[in-house]
């Protein structure tokens, strides 16, 4: 089981406790509005989701890893984050970020310390070579986000979310890139 902490974070591998938790998140419509392709259709659906979650971090060729956020002094579950593999390669893995809060704790830098969390988890003991994440091109706190963790703007492209048609922004990081830059990523993380 992977377990990662930061001042603030517990940051960790699903646990059939998180179900509830998690559930409540991917069919809250505000929480999961950026994540539209996650929202639940069902409880069942948001069930067989966290099986699957589970049943992941147990396989020796795993390819994703999602995790659950809590709020260490509070005891309190406030979000998701997670990445999966997308390509294998001689240097390494890529993988794919995302993530998302409930809505109570936008704007108080949770992300951006999950973000460099998982950051330092996926570059320096899994393997990856190449991070990348997406969000909409409104979503001001999400490109905060991703320019305050170092990450280099790549590309924009139109893209459905739920039934509209939105364009998003993707950023990206190299392992190379994050060896220069975590010496001056925020102290306030670590």
């Amino acid at each position: 089981m992977i377990r990662l902490e930061t001042k603030r974070l517990l940051i960790q591998d699903h646990i059939r406790d998180t179900f509830e938790h998690t559930d409540r998140m991917l069919s809250d419509e505000e929480a999961a509005f950026y994540m539209a392709e996650l929202q639940a259709v069902s409880d069942a659906g948001s069930v067989e989701e966290m099986k699957q979650q589970i049943a992941e971090k147990e396989r020796q060729d795993r390819i994703k890893y999602f995790f659950t956020m809590e709020d260490k002094a509070l005891h309190r579950h406030i979000g998701e984050i997670g990445y999966f593999v997308t390509d294998f390669s001689a240097e390494g893995k890529s993988v794919r970020l995302g993530y998302f809060l409930f809505p109570e704790f936008w704007g108080m830098d949770y992300t951006t310390e999950a973000v460099l969390e998982v950051m330092r988890y996926a570059f320096e003991e899994n393997g990856v070579c190449r991070l990348s994440v997406s969000c909409k091109s409104d979503s001001t706190g999400s490109l905060r986000v991703m320019n305050r963790c170092g990450m280099t703007r790549q590309r924009e492209y139109e893209a459905v979310m739920g039934r509209q048609l939105v364009i998003r922004t993707e950023f990206a990081i190299t392992k190379k890139e994050w060896r220069i830059l975590r010496d001056q990523l925020p102290l306030m993380v670590y």
